[in-house]
């Protein structure tokens, strides 16, 4: 027999029991579907949050922290340092303008941004309610993604680009129409005291600014920070904390588009100088790493409706050897070899398998995109790009390929069974 006639004997032996192979079909387009929909919400999930990444950190970019007082031991057990800091990252300035000139020294670095620890009191549009928020710098090379207008260029002092969800907090009908409007943003300063000893009187000084909307970020999976340009933040430092020479961070950038290599090298050369860095690829890293055991942990459920898909083929294969033992027998006695017997019942698995997979798969790209337009109008909405379920044709045809798989391991101990009957023995059987 020819391949073609294998394919179209197993799916008239299968179209003879259609309730039996229905249930059989069905388990395991359970599980092929639940694997079609776990790899598209994970690759859903990946892509975006790699683009978010890349969106919202610069890619030429290299932050630098302070020292750790961590260093690894001999028995790769952390050992203390106290002459480095346990502060990484915000809270109490660590790096001063010695580390500045410090880093500046390391080859390929093209700038260095100190990160200034500044904390506005409230946001404000017009009269209307005020609203605690947090500021960033924004500095050069910056690629954020915006749903509405444009990055304010390095010279325009008095901008800032919102994140998405201020839009409809601070009044605006939509993104585009924030574009242009004039907020205003409130910083205490440090506390002063005057009058007499005997009746001193703290007062605190505050100070406005008034910033144009430029642009609205994209709304995210992650929290947002309201951007202003570097010379204000600056300025602010000075006037909230009463010096500039303080920041808990570096931003060192390097030249636009440069090779993985030569940001791991200037990281590297942090890294030897008793800093702790990191590049935009470390932080994608790190993301990944927990979405991959969520990503596995749902493929665990996939995987156990699959097995229990595959002792349904076996049982589905074992019933039709019983069924079927003098046809067996009488094509045996016609001439046919074990190989074709084998083939026969191999064939009706691998069918199984193929029309689970394939029905599970279709399924689910049907769903999705009904789905992802759903959530884009509810519960993600302005949230630009953001595809919750992506369904990658190699990775759907892979699943399909399982399914076969899965139908072609599952069949082979009853079609080896069948291929050893006895043609004597099968044609006596009732």
């Amino acid at each position: 027999m020819r391949l073609p006639d294998y394919i179209k004997f197993a799916q008239t032996n299968l179209l003879r029991t259609k309730l039996r192979t229905f249930l059989t079909v069905l388990a395991l387009f359970i599980g092929t579907f639940t694997l079609a929909m776990t790899t598209a919400l994970g690759t859903g999930i990946t892509r975006y949050t790699t683009t978010q990444i890349n969106a919202f950190t610069q890619p030429d970019t290299i932050m630098v922290t302070p020292p750790s007082r961590r260093s690894t031991s001999s028995t790769g057990i952390p050992e203390y340092n106290p002459n480095k800091s346990t502060v990484t990252s915000g809270g109490n300035a660590q790096l001063t303008t010695a580390d500045v000139d410090k880093l500046k020294t390391i080859p390929n670095v093209t700038g260095e941004y100190p990160s200034y620890s500044v904390q506005p009191e409230y946001i404000q549009y017009g009269t209307g309610k005020k609203y605690v928020l947090a500021v960033t710098a924004l500095r050069p090379q910056s690629q954020l993604t915006l749903v509405a207008g444009s990055l304010p260029s390095s010279t325009d002092t008095a901008a800032t680009v919102i994140p998405y969800p201020y839009v409809a907090t601070l009044g605006f009908a939509n993104s585009a129409a924030a574009i242009g409007k004039t907020v205003t943003i409130h910083f205490n300063g440090l506390p002063v005291t005057s009058g007499t000893k005997a009746k001193p009187i703290t007062t605190v000084p505050s100070k406005d600014i008034q910033v144009v909307i430029r642009g609205v970020l994209a709304d995210t999976i992650t929290s947002q920070q309201t951007y202003l340009a570097p010379s204000v933040m600056e300025d602010l430092s000075n006037f909230q904390n009463g010096s500039t020479a303080q920041f808990y961070e570096i931003a060192l950038t390097v030249a636009p588009k440069s090779s993985t290599a030569t940001l791991n090298a200037v990281k590297a050369a942090a890294i030897a100088k008793g800093y702790q860095a990191e590049t935009p690829a470390d932080v994608l890293k790190q993301v990944q790493q927990g979405l991959s055991v969520v990503q596995t942990a749902l493929d665990g459920f996939a995987g156990i409706a699959l097995l229990a898909a595959m002792i349904g083929i076996v049982n589905t294969l074992l019933m039709a050897v019983l069924e079927r033992t003098q046809e067996i027998g009488l094509l045996k006695a016609l001439g046919m070899r074990r190989n074709g017997i084998f083939g026969l019942f191999v064939y009706e698995a691998i069918s199984i398998g193929f029309w689970g997979g394939l029905l599970g798969v279709g399924l689910g790209m049907a769903i999705g995109p009904v789905i992802n337009n759903i959530l884009s109008h509810t519960l993600l909405k302005g949230a630009v790009g953001l595809k919750l379920l992506v369904f990658p044709l190699p990775y759907m045809a892979a699943i399909v390929g399982l399914g076969m798989l899965i139908g072609f391991i599952a069949g082979a101990l009853p079609a080896a069974r069948a291929s050893r009957l006895n043609p004597i023995d099968a044609l006596r059987n009732e």
